[in-house]
């Protein structure tokens, strides 16, 4: 895992250093953001906010964000950091997520209390990668209703 990180590490660097503004107006670019991290295109919509916030994050923040969050001490916090949460938490993951696959997302669940040995806690999107909320948000809701209360409305 640890190359892994590293890898992600300074491929996000280089995209960070090359990012100049007249990106977010090349043809369609926004198609390659549609694509990317997803099993199935996203609607070119938001492949255009995904091109637009690329190209707009301050550098600083960005870089700092990517490299502060994804060190080694850091990454080992994690599993300790999940350990001690009491509240009920649930992991998301799209089963065709190459940013975090599925085998790393059921890793860390598996110390929180509700994992329980056999994956209680993961909710696996099936013909999902990387952005299930936008990619398959119908799917990501059905999950959350089957775990979560609904409340009752009117009397």
């Amino acid at each position: 895992m640890k190359e892994d990180f590293e890898r992600f590490r300074a491929a996000g660097a280089q995209l960070v250093k090359f990012r100049p503004r007249w990106l977010s107006s090349l043809p369609l670019l926004d198609l390659v953001f549609a694509r990317a991290n997803v099993a199935h295109p996203l609607n070119r919509s938001w492949g255009q906010q995904r091109l637009e916030d690329f190209v707009n994050a301050q550098s600083e923040a960005a870089l700092g964000t990517l490299l502060d969050s994804t060190t080694e001490a850091e990454v080992h916090q994690l599993p300790h950091l999940v350990t001690q949460l009491p509240q009920p938490v649930y992991f998301i993951t799209g089963l065709q997520d190459a940013v975090m696959e599925p085998k790393y997302v059921r890793h860390l669940a598996s110390f929180h209390q509700l994992f329980r040995g056999n994956g209680g806690n993961v909710l696996e999107i099936a013909d999902c990668g990387h952005l299930s909320m936008v990619e398959q948000p119908d799917q990501v809701a059905h999950h959350i209703r089957q775990i979560l209360p609904m409340p009752k409305v009117g009397v």
